[in-house]
């Protein structure tokens, strides 16, 4: 799955109208284009994501640019192969959690939420 947003190829807005398919905005902050870089990296919505798992994990805030770049985080933290890999499990499923988000604000018209 997410092999998919590191190369831009999820199901989102953007990908719909190249193929000529109606789409609305994006749906967590109503900005456009909903690129993967912009679902899980720039959207406000995932940057308060990303501040809430830094304080969850007790790191310092941090700041990506691209997906590479957030998919690639956990290999500059300092600690163990075993804290780095769990870091990449936190990562993974915070992303996991915006798109579970994102879709409940297409399919179910219902306003994400961080929890």
């Amino acid at each position: 799955m997410v092999w998919r947003a590191g190369l831009d190829r999820w199901p989102t807005i953007c990908a719909f109208l190249r193929r000529n398919i109606d789409a609305p905005s994006e749906p967590l902050c109503g900005d456009l284009p909903e690129l993967a870089e912009h679902k899980f990296v720039t959207c406000k919505f995932a940057q308060s994501k990303w501040q809430c798992v830094s304080l969850w994990c007790n790191l310092p805030s941090f700041f990506v640019f691209y997906m590479k770049d957030l998919l690639g985080l956990h290999k500059y933290s300092s600690g163990s192969e075993t804290y780095k890999k769990a870091l990449q499990a936190v990562y993974l499923t915070a992303i996991w959690g915006i798109w579970k988000e994102r879709n409940k604000a297409v399919f179910n018209n219902v306003q994400a939420q961080l929890k």
